[in-house]
């Protein structure tokens, strides 16, 4: 699959996300608003595949998720 389609693939299953690659190739993901206690302010992450950025992007999720349900 092209760099393109992963970028477009990414996006499609993560909205809120911005999701970009670099010139070389490196996936990068940001999001606002998803830590608590912190509105707008973006967490990022990274990774060298598209694979790993989409795991990256689920574990964060989760994690902010289960802090959510702790302050609860």
């Amino acid at each position: 699959m092209t760099r393109d389609k992963l970028i477009a693939a990414l996006r499609s299953e993560h909205r809120e996300w911005r999701i970009w690659a670099s010139d070389v190739g490196r996936f990068y993901g940001v999001r606002y608003g998803l830590q608590p206690g912190a509105p707008g302010q973006g967490l990022t992450v990274d990774s060298g595949t598209a694979t790993r950025l989409h795991e990256m992007i689920a574990q964060a999720e989760a994690d902010a998720a289960a802090y959510n349900a702790a302050l609860s």
